[in-house]
């Protein structure tokens, strides 16, 4: 699967903008990047934002290091910078986030199933945590379930992690104990 680029940092609140959010997007947009044209770029959208807090070009430096020693970032030989596979799923997470805070619920449940052998228990439990952190709730040990669209976002994270086979996405009108899932959520 391809990863698709579905906002743009001008289309961004004031709330939603992070530094190393605009980053990724920069790097995402544009595609193979050099540093200087990385930090360009990042403080051209900045400054057209009036977001003084993140001006100054060596905190822009620090914040692009830390991605890449999070790999999140990837930097060549050359010194270009792209994104990592961890890099767009960080992404599409954040633009999940986005879109869900824009959009009302469509009464449908997001339902992840998942079964991965003991040999692979490093991607299971990788896989456990990218669900808790883009805010699934546990339902049993291997079924984690969310109100929110989220199918691109699987799907990137079963390439990712090379579970393709293992993992089940299910899209679902009713559950059993919809009421306190709905207070979890937050839906009423």
């Amino acid at each position: 699967m391809k990863f698709v680029l579905k906002i743009r940092p001008s289309k961004l609140k004031d709330d939603e903008i992070s530094l190393p959010l605009v980053i990724l997007l920069v790097i995402a947009t544009v595609g193979l990047l050099s540093v200087v044209g990385a930090r360009v770029d990042v403080l051209k959208i900045l400054k057209k934002r009036r977001n003084k807090k993140w001006l100054c070009p060596s905190h822009v430096n620090n914040c692009l290091n830390r991605l890449i020693n999070n790999g999140l970032i990837i930097k060549d030989k050359n010194g270009h910078l792209s994104l990592s596979s961890t890099g767009e799923l960080r992404l599409l997470r954040y633009q999940e986030e986005i879109e869900r805070n824009d959009k009302k619920w469509d009464g449908k449940w997001r339902i992840v199933i998942f079964d991965i052998w003991e040999k692979n228990k490093r991607k299971r439990d990788l896989l456990r945590q990218e669900l808790i952190d883009f805010g699934f709730i546990k339902l049993q040990n291997s079924v984690w379930i969310t109100p929110y669209d989220c199918e691109d976002y699987v799907n990137l994270l079963k390439t990712d992690l090379g579970v393709g086979k293992g993992v089940i996405y299910i899209v679902a009108d009713k559950v059993d104990n919809e009421i306190t899932l709905r207070k979890k959520f937050e839906l009423d």
